[in-house]
């Protein structure tokens, strides 16, 4: 029987979502890794910043939303991991 790897995105305290799908565990892997990669690119924030510094919680805003944007998985996780499933 034939197997394929899914790799899941996990976010804390919720279920997990499927990413991609490869026939091979190697290409999995590699991409899994691509997103853990990037997902320690994330833009971080001043957690001190005034709540009414609008303009530097706009520009904060205007990053994460790029970042999001050039993500492998299309999405944020907090973790991520490979499946594999059985084809019949």
């Amino acid at each position: 029987m034939s197997k394929i790897y899914i790799v899941e995105g996990c976010e804390d305290y919720e279920s997990s979502s499927s990413i991609l799908a490869f026939n091979k565990e190697e290409e999995a892997e590699k991409f899994k890794k691509k997103c853990e990669k990037y997902q320690q690119t994330v833009p971080r924030y001043d957690y001190d910043l005034d709540d009414s510094d609008f303009k530097l919680w706009d520009e904060y805003e205007t990053k994460l939303s790029k970042w999001s944007r050039k993500h492998p998985a299309k999405y944020s996780y907090d973790s991520y991991w490979i499946r594999e499933v059985e084809l019949v």
